[in-house]
């Protein structure tokens, strides 16, 4: 079977860390797939890769992209931001928009969020961890838009392809 390498970029500036020390037990769980998150020094949100905008919340806290290869990426602002109902939040895209890796997507108040008492900690997850395999994580400090954080190897690239009727 044939195997691709992808790259996730650093979704902003800070230090990434492992998703075990997010404060969140959905993302440390990895109960939404694997990825890795940075504490971010600066509000700006870049694509961590080529994909399509799929979906934003309405909170603009969020949002799911679609790799050129079929993988779901989300890209997560904060830790229960949504309670500030897109308070703080500005996004430079919307669904259907297709997204350059490095290109910003969206800016976060950050010291809004953490004067609400929230963690202003980002995540990037890809959300079928089984299409994925052979993840090489580059933790600490990271600038947005540009570093490599996670590169993964997809499984059987034809097993996904779209216009297989199979």
């Amino acid at each position: 079977m044939e195997t691709k390498t992808e790259c996730l970029i650093a979704i902003c500036t800070g230090k990434a860390i492992p998703l075990s020390e997010v404060p969140d037990e959905v993302f440390s769980g990895e109960l939404l797939g694997k990825g890795v998150a940075v504490e971010p020094v600066e509000g700006k949100i870049f694509a961590p890769i080529d994909a399509t905008v799929t979906s934003i919340t309405d909170s603009r806290h969020a949002f799911t992209l679609m790799s050129e290869d079929g993988t779901d990426i989300l890209v997560h602002i904060g830790v229960d931001t949504v309670s500030l109902s897109g308070e703080g939040f500005v996004s430079h895209v919307s669904p259907g928009d297709y997204v350059h890796a490095g290109q910003l997507m969206a800016e976060a108040d950050l010291d809004l969020i953490r004067s609400r008492g929230l963690s202003a900690i980002c995540s990037v997850v890809v959300t079928e961890p089984d299409k994925i395999q052979n993840i090489d994580y580059k933790l600490g400090a990271c600038t947005g838009g540009k570093d490599a954080l996670m590169c993964y190897s997809l499984q059987g690239k034809d097993r996904y392809d779209k216009h297989t009727n199979g």
